[in-house]
């Protein structure tokens, strides 16, 4: 009977991981040929769902690697930090990974976007409010190797004009696209040129994951 406990147990485990979760991640580190990696992910929250995954996997490598986590919410940035912070090959920004020039340009995407008013104004209203100090600074970047994007609908486009701008093209973009039919997706194609498009389904998740590579701005 505890053999048996046991193995439902090990199930149940692997489901609460996602399976083809955590061979999605195998397959995006698999494609990076460098000595050691260096892992963005925007959006980390709590730092205790897909943060610990993504590390894991990098461990699994063998290779040296730095995992640098973005969450700009106080709050959830204190948790996510005490979480990680004996670890000297992770690290928790209280930042979001956006510029000054992004929010100006991603304000203009959601314009043509959201339907709703009252959603669009909250939106505007937010992102023309992050206090300067908390915008991504070029300063605080290692060059990245994978960028996993897990933010709030409708901010990858600005997300994606950041990379864009900082020049960390070279990057493999992972995204998590919450918008139904492929929408953050549908959004980002009318502005960037997109190479190495691929597409994942997570099952029993609910949003599909999408990666790519950001070449440059349609418009630039």
């Amino acid at each position: 009977m505890n053999i048996i406990k046991s193995l439902v147990h090990k199930i149940k485990e692997e489901v609460n991981y996602n399976i083809s979760f955590h061979l999605m991640i195998k397959e995006i580190l698999n494609q990076i040929n460098e000595e050691s990696i260096n892992f963005f992910e925007i959006g980390t929250a709590y730092g205790d769902s897909s943060t610990k995954v993504i590390f894991g996997k990098l461990l699994n490598t063998g290779k040296k690697f730095m995992m640098t986590g973005f969450e700009p919410i106080n709050e959830i940035h204190k948790v996510a930090e005490e979480r990680w912070r004996n670890y000297d090959n992770v690290e928790i920004l209280k930042n979001y990974f956006l510029s000054s020039a992004s929010i100006k340009f991603l304000v203009e995407v959601i314009k043509k976007e959201i339907a709703d008013d009252l959603t669009l104004q909250n939106n505007i209203k937010n992102y023309l409010s992050i206090p300067l100090e908390f915008l991504v600074k070029r300063e605080l970047l290692r060059k990245p190797d994978i960028i996993f994007i897990d933010s709030i609908r409708y901010s990858h486009a600005g997300i994606v004009n950041t990379i864009c701008e900082l020049n960390l093209n070279d990057a493999v973009i992972v995204m998590e696209d919450d918008i139904p039919d492929y929408g953050e997706l549908k959004i980002i194609e009318k502005h960037f040129s997109l190479t190495n498009l691929k597409k994942f389904r997570c099952y029993p998740h609910q949003w599909p994951y999408i990666s790519f590579r950001a070449n440059k701005r349609k418009d630039q």
